[in-house]
């Protein structure tokens, strides 16, 4: 009985006080619990989760060994005085590659910013082992170490490319798409979410047309136009013309941009563009961009459509446009 009263006295923090401390989201603290038991919190009378001194330096160690290259369900069975020797062992395997530390007062602890062909591959790990819990601690982790706009050029576009390579050369299944695909949804909208929306910024419309059904381009290329400063709305997938061109017209947007990733040969491509085109006001500009605008190069100059091939130079001209 005295135990059990130890336990509840220790367990006196909420999630909230969890977080600053670890640096980690609740939600991510919830899943690792849910999915891993890799913490068991008490319970309020009001079913609120309290965590331990324990919880918390448990949680800690799981953070570190992840940061290391370890995925959460290779760890989570760990108790925390094998995690701590984990961590060493990866600690001691590092050492040579690091240069030595000049000041004495930096922790010889600390970690490192990844490039991006790393946080490329951890997430890449993260797909092929259907970790969704990991794949979103990857991108936060990348989101950390590289600004917004890198983060997005250099890993997620990549990894959404070499996604679909390999799903078509038959090394990953359909499944590792679509969990890609859901770990990602939720990921870009966290990433704008709380965005003051300036009313008075250029407005643009972002969809894929009719028969595209994969919609990440369009959801990358929607952040980014966020992310300098226009009112970007994303349509959703797989659009005719005609509604596409209504919305725009409902928004008074000043460009419609065209996710166009797979199939190449869509051959339903050339008049759903062309007819977008006609349907909307010439000063509206409309934009191309995806993996597969190449093959269509020829049907955009024909209809007056501007092909952007990177997120990149996609960033640049609509930087340029909000200022006219």
């Amino acid at each position: 009985m005295a135990e059990g009263r130890t336990k509840r006295s220790d367990a006196r923090h909420p999630i909230g006080v969890v977080t600053r401390r670890t640096n980690l989201k609740p939600d991510l603290i919830r899943a690792w619990e849910r999915r891993y038991s890799a913490v068991t919190p008490e319970r309020t009378a009001g079913h609120h989760r309290l965590y331990s001194d324990t919880d918390i330096e448990r949680l800690q160690l799981l953070d570190q060994a992840i940061q290391a290259g370890r995925t959460i369900g290779q760890v989570a069975h760990l108790d925390n005085q094998e995690l701590q020797e984990l961590i060493e062992e990866d600690q001691r395997a590092r050492e040579p590659q690091r240069p030595t530390l000049i000041n004495p007062a930096i922790p010889a602890t600390v970690v490192q910013a990844k490039s991006s062909e790393e946080h490329l591959q951890l997430c890449f790990q993260a797909i092929k082992a259907l970790d969704s819990v990991d794949l979103e601690l990857r991108l936060e982790r990348a989101c950390v170490d590289l600004s917004r706009f890198d983060m997005l050029e250099t890993v997620v576009s990549p990894m959404v490319h070499q996604l679909g390579e390999s799903w078509r050369h038959g090394e990953l299944r359909p499944v590792h798409e679509n969990l890609t695909m859901a770990v990602l949804r939720g990921f870009l909208h966290n990433l704008s979410h709380g965005r003051r929306i300036d009313r008075a910024a250029p407005s643009a419309v972002f969809s894929t047309p009719l028969g595209q059904r994969r919609e990440i381009g369009a959801m990358l290329s929607a952040t980014v136009a966020s992310e300098i400063g226009w009112r970007a709305t994303y349509l959703g997938p797989d659009l005719p013309a005609e509604e596409i061109a209504a919305a725009a017209q409902q928004l008074c947007s000043r460009a419609v941009i065209m996710g166009i990733v797979y199939p190449a040969d869509d051959g339903r491509m050339g008049s759903e563009l062309q007819r977008l085109r006609r349907q909307l006001a010439q000063e509206v500009e409309v934009i191309a961009s995806g993996q597969a605008t190449d093959a269509f190069r020829e049907v955009l100059r024909q209809s007056d459509i501007l092909y952007l091939a990177t997120l990149g130079q996609l960033r640049n001209h609509l930087g340029g446009q909000r200022l006219l």
